[in-house]
């Protein structure tokens, strides 16, 4: 055996024996700041205690890790330094590909993580590649992490012959608590290596339970320090060029304006001891990238992700209970409400903590904007250069504004939650919309003609109660919410998709719970029930998929670690039924699903397939705003996905599925199909390549088409191609290339026509065949391009060269009926949308 083979072996043993009790690493006093270059050779750094008693998380369970890795803290004036010396193993290479911040390719990695409140259940986490790449984010309820979470901090990294180093300098602000005399934290570092997918960790968490914060070791050797309540300043200037069509008529692409614009705008974070407040004026999101095109068939809203800084960063404080683990049913707060039709004027939020394991966090937001001068046209705009009040930070041309002056709108999200013993916290939240306008009268509502903005400003007020609870293990939980909402502003009442009416100030309930055994070998198990009235809404602010539901769903789920081949298998099997709350109890859904999921050891995949049966349902959405109920067909599906290892210089990502719409008397039973395919091509440390493919064959025996008393059958094919190329010159100089190509149509017919009673559930088996009826088929193709060039030239400033289009096709650009293939017809004339921007951002203090 090598000399430094048997030194790392007898290094990590020794480590490993002493690593089972929590940790406990000491911080020595720096006597001069520290120079963060990656290299640990000032006397500080020598005299600072050294800690190496890491412990294997992944793939072994509390064994020792495969070399060692050692950890030193120094304390200084404005600045916790962490320093980590990763030893590699013989024969592991140390994977340090380039990529943009806060999103590294896999990686040889290092973590940090600091809960300086000693909540246990959520702490500040630091990590930096051994490229030196960073990322900061927040972990909350204890084993959930958000990467939404920003920070201006330092480090570097050094690699030679026997591994790699890192040097971090975290600012003392960026902590909710100054350092005390004799205080401690909850502090923890976890490294991993991208080839092996080793994890190792100062503390340990067992592969059958869970958690991670209240796992940690503890931070001593801290003294008092005078931190600086900083305030950072953030300016940024952005010029723009549209390049837009002049009528809003896609099907009049002719004549196009160029429309160059200015804005100003301020981002403004103060640390307030235990509170941080980031406040923004007239914010700028044009560099954040284009939502996926999708097609959406179903009733129900779909639900995009939040890509805009302001509102990523301490996002999790506002979260419902349980988001993290699922797609919670009730969303008390969706920041995606505010700004994306109507600019946003000015924002704050203020997150901190007022007592050992208490937070509260408030969100308040203004969105305004002008209208077009009187007599501005599309025929003859208005092309004046100019400002108004409703938004003083922008200069543009008149008629590049809508041409009526939207309903400005105040949006409110308070939250505050505490821990109560070991494992239980509770919580409130609260959120507003408020149009600030006066209500729209029943008159005015409905005017075809002069209809004033204030009758579509939706409002409403919302507010919950809330509860979380693991035992001290992890092992056992249960967490759950009550809601409450109030309709307010807009018209006097409106119709729900399912025909319920609601009123202005009219009251909503909903709940859900969720209870079970997530850790331990080999069962585990899952329970859950969810409860909406007809008239809750939460969808001012929040997301609700649906209201007038009520479900009962439960999962068995036989779990084993490190059985033969297998870092990982797990089988289960999950029942759910749905009922409406308006008294019929209409049976809403129901049926069941089992599959399995594994992890290989050799070569590195990842399975997960399952198979479901859904059983007829009465839908009462699909025949919009009746409340008649139809009864949908049954189906079968069959779905697997394989993913292979992400950390080797080519990897995919391969999903497909197989279905069927159970024979009815009268109608069809076609069947339905889709392939997704995505493949990462790492060429170089600098380049990345993702290339995505999506087909998807939607069938359903029978559609509502919006005629009344007419259904048909429907076949949808979509197709999409996207592409994500990243070239990373430097850790802090990135370009990012987005695009997808997105085509689809609908094929409607044979028609049928409803032969129920007036207000009876219609049964798709009483459908009466109309012959001859001719179809009203779809085609649509749609581009978005957006490229992005961004130079982070210090710490928080950066700058960004953008250019984004949208282009959709030309309607009607066949001469006869819509085409029934996935060509990009008519793609070339269509209305298209060309922007360019230069932003720059420039920070102040901090």
């Amino acid at each position: 055996m090598h000399a430094r083979t048997l030194a790392l072996t007898l290094a990590v043993v020794a480590a490993a024996a002493t690593a089972q009790e929590p940790a406990e690493i000491v911080a020595t006093r720096a006597a001069k700041p520290i120079a963060v270059d990656g290299r640990l050779d000032e006397a500080d750094w020598q005299r600072a205690e050294p800690f190496s008693a890491f412990v294997q998380i992944f793939p072994g369970d509390g064994v020792a890790p495969s070399a060692p890795t050692q950890v030193r803290v120094l304390l200084g004036t404005t600045h916790l330094y962490v320093g980590i010396r990763c030893d590699q193993a013989e024969g592991t290479p140390i994977s340090r590909p380039l990529g943009r911040r806060d999103k590294p390719p896999p990686s040889d990695v290092v973590k940090v993580l600091v809960d300086a409140g000693n909540s246990g259940r959520s702490a500040l986490l630091f990590s930096v590649t051994a490229a030196g790449v960073q990322s900061d984010a927040i972990a909350y309820d204890d084993d959930q992490t958000t990467y939404e979470w920003d920070s201006a901090w330092d480090s570097a990294v050094e690699v030679d012959g026997g591994g790699w180093t890192a040097e971090l300098a975290i600012p003392l602000s960026a902590f909710p608590r100054a350092p005390a005399d004799g205080a401690t934290w909850r502090f923890g570092v976890v490294r991993e290596v991208a080839s092996t997918h080793e994890r190792m960790a100062t503390f340990h968490v067992p592969r059958e339970t869970g958690g991670m914060v209240s796992r940690l070791g503890s931070l001593s050797g801290l003294s008092q320090t005078s931190v600086d309540r900083d305030v950072e300043v953030t300016s940024y200037l952005a010029q723009r060029a549209v390049v837009r069509p002049q009528f809003s008529d896609p099907a009049t692409p002719g004549g196009r304006i160029t429309d160059v614009s200015t804005d100003l705008g301020f981002d403004v974070r103060a640390n307030l001891g235990r509170s941080t407040l980031t406040a923004t004026l007239n914010p700028d999101f044009g560099q954040v990238e284009a939502d996926q095109i999708i097609l959406n068939l179903s009733s129900f809203e779909a639900l995009f992700p939040e890509k805009r800084p302001f509102f990523n960063e301490g996002a999790e404080a506002f979260q419902s209970v349980g988001t993290g683990r699922e797609s919670v049913p009730h969303r008390m707060f969706y920041s995606r409400r505010i700004g994306l039709d109507v600019p946003i004027l000015g924002a704050a939020k203020l997150v901190g903590d007022v007592g050992d394991g208490a937070k509260v966090a408030f969100l308040d937001a203004v969105v305004s904007d002008a209208g077009q001068p009187a007599g501005s046209t599309e025929a003859s705009p208005d092309r004046s250069f100019g400002w108004s009040a409703a938004r003083p930070m922008h200069l543009g041309p008149a008629d590049a504004r809508p041409a009526l002056a939207p309903a400005p709108q105040n949006f409110f999200a308070g939250v505050a939650r505490t821990s109560v013993g070991p494992g239980l916290s509770v919580g409130a939240l609260a959120t507003a919309a408020t149009p600030l306008t006066a209500e729209c009268t029943t008159e005015q509502d409905a005017r075809d003609v002069g209809r004033p903005t204030s009758c579509d400003a939706r409002g409403g007020q919302a507010a919950a109660l809330d509860f979380n609870a693991a035992s001290a293990d992890g092992v056992w939980y249960a967490y759950g919410q009550a809601s409450g909402s109030r309709s307010d502003g807009g018209p006097p009442e409106r119709l729900l998709r399912d025909g319920t009416v609601l009123h202005r100030g009219e009251l909503g309930t909903g709940a859900y719970l969720r209870a079970g055994k997530r850790g331990g070998e080999p069962f585990r198990f899952d329970l859950g029930w969810t409860y909406a009235s007809p008239t809750l809404d939460l969808n001012a602010s929040g997301f609700q998929r649906t209201q007038n539901e009520q479900e009962g769903a439960a999962t068995l789920r036989l779990v084993k670690t490190q059985l033969g081949p297998f870092h990982e298998l797990r089988g289960y099997v999950k029942g759910y039924t749905r009922f409406t709350t308006d008294g019929r109890g209409l049976e809403r859904g129901r049926g069941v699903e089992t599959g399995f999921y594994a992890i290989w050891r050799e070569p590195y995949l990842t399975a997960n397939c399952w198979l479901n049966h859904d059983d007829p349902e009465y839908d009462v959405r699909e025949i919009a705003g009746t409340g008649i109920p139809f009864r949908r067909t049954a189906s079968e599906t069959a779905t697997c996905e394989l993913i292979t290892d992400e950390a080797k210089p080519v990897s995919l990502d391969l999903y497909g599925y197989v279905g069927r719409n159970l024979q009815v008397a009268g109608l069809g039973a076609p069947g339905f199909h889709g392939a997704f395919g995505a493949v990462a091509v790492r060429p170089h440390a600098r380049l990345e390549t993702r290339l995505e493919l999506n087909y998807d064959h939607f069938a359903y025996p029978a559609r509502y088409t919006g005629e009344p008393g007419v259904f048909a059958e429907l076949t949808a094919p979509t197709a999409s191609v996207t592409l994500r190329q990243l070239v990373a010159f430097t850790p802090r100089l990135t370009f990012q290339l987005y695009g997808q190509l997105f085509t689809s149509y609908q094929q409607w017919g044979p028609f049928y026509g409803a032969t129920a009673a007036a207000g009876a559930a219609i049964e798709p088996g009483a459908l009466q065949r109309i012959p001859g009826r001719a179809g009203f088929d779809a085609h649509t193709t749609a581009l978005v391009l957006n490229a992005v060039l961004r130079w982070e030239y210090r710490t928080g400033s950066t700058l960004w060269l953008v250019y984004a289009r949208n282009q959709t096709e030309l309607p009607g650009a066949t001469a006869d009926a819509a085409p029934r293939d996935l060509g990009p017809h008519g793609l070339g004339g269509g209305p298209t949308v060309d922007s360019l921007m230069v932003k720059w951002s420039h920070r102040i203090g901090g």
